[in-house]
């Protein structure tokens, strides 16, 4: 006796199923199907009785997507799947993350319907099927079989057994292109049974577990050189090896002791070694991120900014600009030749070229081709690694689109800044990228709110935006005017820190209570003397070549 398919779809799916694609069958009928259309009473019914499978189509109570979930946590070994009509890239990351099969579309239910539908038959011996069994076929019996089924004139009693409108291969009328015709036919349940062809059209994707530790680390993936064709090294800015992607050049010798390439080799070559763990076996560096919830806040204003200011104080400061696709800090600071993420990973030794800058902050731009912004995402904590024994503060600028990038990085990251302008969508997008962490297991312990934009006419305060975190603290950031875009957007960040502007004054204030009491300066402040004495004044307005200069950027 065979197990039985337990089926969950509204009333009106369980009454016609020519809305599932099944048209002339009748599910209520089916001694193999257990049929419910409310979801409390499908839950009890699974949680004390076995079934093959459960089928969730819809339902008279919740949707489908919820019931199937639900379905899947009452019982993890229990195989769901869940019919999509018209499936999307969300509805299959759902389907993903509940550990949910789908089924796409009413073609590939009707199959999934038909296969199990004639397993049940041949398995209760009926008549239908004793007297046309369905042998395996081969390429000469192909002519013949087709000619059958276009022809078949043979008749079966009625009053024996039910009709199968499904797979009764018995004279149709011919059907125009408005009435459906049912996908499910003898021949194609020959060809898949037979083995002959590919096996019922069913995706399946890879069952995963339910998260049960909340404050499991997440993994980023590692890419083994073996895998990478010869020759291609020398082709891509940076390869995904897991060890030293690329020889050093010939004129570098590196030290026999242990170096820090070489300690991070040996982590990355750990399996699925995620940043944090990359990172922490390095000392060094106090990494700060400054992220946002969405695009427009001010991040690259007060990443840059921040970075200035920190290199003022006589910190060894390098800002990594870490929005792979369309960073542009490089215009902002106004440097013509910086160095990429995907020069230090193949030649880590080019470090000693950032190093030499001593007055402002060392630069590391994103990749300048589009295309190679998602390996330097991969490789975040090699990176990282990398350059943290070489500075005493890295600050790193993001991008507003989150992805499993961000996870790593706010791990491996000593201090974050999340910052939120005047918009109340802004607030929104912090409070869902807060929901992420909790769900990921990212502590925030070490966030840093910032409210950007700020003056007597702003439309949120700190109490506000405080307010709306839970009572979190919020530190506000004073709106320094066009001054702050004009001399930015002209490649003039350096004039804007001497300048003495609301925005300066506010940052500097910040840094103080956030950043300069857990790092400490290596540098000689007085280093910047030379530069101080061409201070300009406490106002700076742009020349009209000036302003053009920033239009053009």
């Amino acid at each position: 006796m065979m197990s039985k398919i337990a089926l969950c779809a509204d009333s009106q799916c369980l009454n016609d199923p020519a809305t599932l694609g099944l048209k002339g069958e009748r599910i209520l009928d089916q001694t193999w199907i257990v049929p419910f259309a409310d979801a409390l009473i499908a839950r009890k019914y699974l949680r004390e009785h076995d079934v093959a499978e459960t089928w969730v189509v819809s339902n008279d109570t919740i949707d489908g997507i919820n019931l199937a979930a639900a379905l899947k946590k009452d019982n993890a070994r229990q195989a769901v799947r869940l019919f999509l009509s018209s499936p999307s890239g969300s509805k299959m990351s759902r389907c993903q993350n509940a550990g949910v099969i789908p089924i796409c579309g009413s073609r590939e239910f009707a199959h999934l319907y038909t296969a199990h539908k004639l397993d049940h038959a041949q398995a209760q011996k009926r008549p239908e099927f004793r007297e046309h069994p369905f042998p395996e076929t081969n390429d000469t019996q192909q002519l013949l079989e087709d000619r059958m089924m276009q022809n078949s004139t043979q008749v079966r009693d009625d009053s024996a057994s039910p009709r199968y409108e499904a797979f009764d291969a018995r004279e149709q009328k011919p059907q125009t292109n408005e009435e459906a015709v049912s996908p499910v036919t003898v021949r194609r349940i020959v060809h898949d049974r037979s083995g002959q062809t590919a096996p019922l059209p069913t995706i399946d994707i890879d069952e995963i577990p339910l998260i049960t530790n909340v404050n499991a680390p997440v993994h980023s993936k590692t890419y083994d050189a073996r895998s990478i064709p010869e020759g291609t090294a020398s082709e891509t800015p940076f390869s995904r090896g897991t060890v030293s992607p690329v020889p050093p050049r010939k004129d570098f010798t590196p030290p026999a002791s242990e170096t820090p390439s070489s300690t991070v080799a040996t982590v990355v070559a750990t399996k699925k070694a995620s940043a944090k763990q990359i990172v922490s076996q390095v000392k060094g560096a106090h990494i700060i991120s400054v992220v946002s919830g969405s695009g427009g806040t001010g991040k690259s204003a007060i990443a840059t900014m921040g970075a200035l200011l920190a290199q003022k104080r006589g910190i060894k400061t390098l800002l990594l600009d870490a929005d792979f696709q369309f960073g542009d800090l490089k215009y902002l600071l106004g440097y013509k030749e910086t160095l990429e993420a995907g020069d230090i990973l193949t030649h880590p030794e080019q470090i000693e070229t950032l190093l030499k800058q001593d007055s402002w902050p060392a630069l590391l731009s994103a990749p300048a081709k589009l295309e190679y912004s998602e390996v330097a995402e991969e490789r975040i904590g090699e990176l990282l690694a990398y350059l943290k024994p070489h500075f005493d503060l890295i600050v790193v600028n993001t991008g507003s689109f989150w992805s499993e990038f961000h996870l790593q990085l706010l791990e491996a990251s000593n201090g974050v800044f999340f910052v939120i302008d005047q918009r109340p969508s802004s607030v929104r997008a912090c409070n869902h990228a807060l929901d992420l962490c909790a769900r990921c297991g990212i502590a925030t312990t070490s966030f840093s709110y910032l409210l950007n934009f700020c003056s007597k006419k702003s439309l949120l305060s700190t109490l506000d935006v405080s307010c709306a975190l839970k009572g979190a603290t919020v530190h506000e950031v004073k709106d320094g005017g066009s001054e702050v875009s004009e001399l930015l957007g002209a490649g003039m960040a350096h004039k804007l820190s001497r300048v003495n502007n609301l925005f300066c004054s506010s940052m500097a204030s910040l840094l103080e209570k956030t950043v300069f009491e857990y790092v400490k300066p290596s540098l000689d402040p007085s280093a910047n003397s030379t530069r101080e004495k061409s201070a300009l004044p406490e106002k700076t307005k742009l020349r009209g070549r000036q302003k053009r200069r920033a239009a053009c950027y």
